[in-house]
């Protein structure tokens, strides 16, 4: 696409309030769509591939096991765009990350090695810091011990806000560093996509699938 489009493309997107502070959507999904088959095939393709991976519809403590972390092996060689491909990278290590505490909560020990169970570079660190509270990472990534806090307290909706809100302020970076480019285009959509998810939040229901999570069986890591 060339930079005027771009241009035309980026301005035509209505600003986003901030997630937790709306209370409806300045663009509805129908139109969202519209502006964005104004994408060159290649660029949308990237962001079709990435959309489902990231899913802001499940929850913040969605399971990350031995087959998401293959499949996401075998997809994302496709992500050619690098920045695209970083930004899902890190939200799946965080979902990592969150599978983790989960698995410690229930008294699990780290997967053997034999087992890829999670996403991202850090997965070996874990195994290593397995019983430091916050696997010696609350330097780099300072939501982990809240992260930590709301799921040993069953904070379902703190643990939702939390981690939206890591991928909306990361989200905004992108936005402010690349303002008339692709990526910027799939930063105001995956922004969408956590107002929308937010706006259509079921507190109870987060409860509930919380619940399940942590209380899940303890044999993981059988073959």
């Amino acid at each position: 696409m060339s930079a005027r489009r771009y241009f035309t493309l980026r301005a035509s997107l209505p600003a986003l309030p901030e997630f937790t502070m709306a209370d409806r959507l300045p663009i509805n999904l129908l139109r969202l769509q519209a502006r964005l088959n104004m994408l060159d095939p290649e660029d949308r393709e990237q962001l079709d591939i990435a959309a489902p991976l990231l899913a802001w519809d499940r929850e913040a403590v969605a399971r990350v096991d031995q087959q998401l972390a293959r499949s996401y092996e075998a997809i994302r060689p496709r992500l050619a765009n690098t920045v695209l491909r970083e930004f899902v990278d890190g939200q799946l290590e965080n979902r990592t990350l969150l599978a983790a505490l989960r698995r410690r909560r229930l008294g699990q020990q780290s997967p053997p090695d034999r087992f890829r169970w999670g996403i991202g570079k850090r997965v070996y660190w874990l195994a290593d810091h397995w019983q430091d509270p916050h696997f010696s990472l609350e330097k780099p990534l300072p939501w982990l011990p809240q992260a930590r806090e709301c799921m040993e307290t069953g904070d379902a909706v703190g643990l939702q806000r939390l981690m939206l809100g890591v991928a909306w302020r990361e989200l905004g970076h992108i936005l402010d560093r690349y303002p008339f480019r692709f990526e910027a285009v799939f930063a105001y959509a995956f922004k969408w996509g956590i107002l929308n998810r937010w706006l259509t939040y079921s507190a109870d229901a987060a409860i509930e699938r919380f619940r399940e999570l942590v209380t899940e069986g303890m044999g993981e890591y059988e073959l």
